[in-house]
């Protein structure tokens, strides 16, 4: 477990602002999440209807083969968060 809150901090994100039409929506963001060579591109979009969806990172684990995986969800204005 201490590893990987070691690999969840040491990991860094860049972010840069971009302002151009996709088909779901306007590409708001575009950042790189990076944590023990793997790495994830999050994509905040706004949609059609103006609701903004931005991906988070959930989860990174380390396995025991030493392959790093990245989680991500995504929240939208207006989603219910569950609290647990």
């Amino acid at each position: 477990m201490k590893r990987i809150l070691l690999i969840a901090l040491s990991a860094f994100t860049v972010v840069a602002h971009a302002e151009a039409s996709a088909p779901q929506g306007k590409l708001l963001s575009v950042s790189t999440f990076s944590a023990n060579g793997a790495s994830v591109e999050l994509s905040s979009v706004q949609m059609p209807d103006g609701k903004v969806c931005r991906p988070y990172v959930r989860d990174v684990l380390l396995g025991a083969d030493k392959k790093t995986t990245i989680t991500t969800e995504t929240y939208c204005d207006g989603d219910k968060l569950s609290q647990g």
